[in-house]
C-alpha cells in the first residue's frame, strides 16, 4: 500500500466514524439477552453500557445466529481498535515516505556510494524503518556496504 493510499485511508475512517460511540465496546448477549448479539459501550451489561447497535437480523429472512454473531465480534474488535488501526497507517505513511526519501538518496548517487555514504544511508534507512541502525545492518551482507 503507498503512502498515499494509507494516508487516504486514514483519514476516511476518521471522517466516517467522527462521533461514534466513545468507550470499549462489547457483545452482550445472556443472561440479558436470549438471542441476538446487541452491542453496548462501557460495559456488557445493558444496565451500565450504552446501546450501540442491536445486531440482530430484523428481517428474520435467512436467519443465522453463527453469522450474525461474527459480524457483531467483528464489529466491535474494529471499534475498540480503530485508534490502533489509525496510528499504524499514519505511521506506516510517514516510513514509507522516508524509506522513499532514502532510496532517492541512494539514486542521486547513482548506486556508487563510499564508506561514509553508506553509512549516512544506514542512517536514513535505519529511521525510516524504524528500527536500530545495528539490528538493520546485520540483516544486509557486508558486500552490499560501499566501498570507498
Amino acid at each position: 500500500m503507498t503512502a498515499e493510499r494509507r494516508s487516504a485511508l486514514a483519514d476516511l475512517l476518521e471522517r466516517e466514524t467522527e462521533g461514534m460511540t466513545p468507550g470499549e465496546w462489547f457483545v452482550s448477549g445472556r443472561p440479558w439477552f436470549m438471542e441476538g448479539h446487541p452491542i453496548y459501550a462501557g460495559s456488557d451489561d445493558p444496565h451500565v453500557g450504552r446501546f450501540v447497535a442491536d445486531g440482530w437480523d430484523a428481517g428474520n429472512d435467512g436467519y443465522d445466529d453463527a453469522q450474525d454473531a461474527a459480524n457483531a465480534r467483528a464489529i466491535v474488535a474494529l471499534g475498540n481498535h480503530l485508534p490502533d488501526i489509525l496510528r499504524e497507517l499514519r505511521e506506516g505513511a510517514a516510513r514509507v515516505e522516508r524509506l522513499r526519501n532514502a532510496l532517492f538518496w541512494i539514486a542521486a548517487h547513482d548506486g556508487r556510494l563510499t564508506a561514509g555514504d553508506a553509512a549516512d544511508f544506514w542512517r536514513v534507512a535505519s529511521k525510516a524503518l524504524s528500527v536500530d541502525d545495528a539490528a538493520l545492518r546485520a540483516t544486509v551482507p557486508p558486500a552490499h556496504e560501499g566501498t570507498e
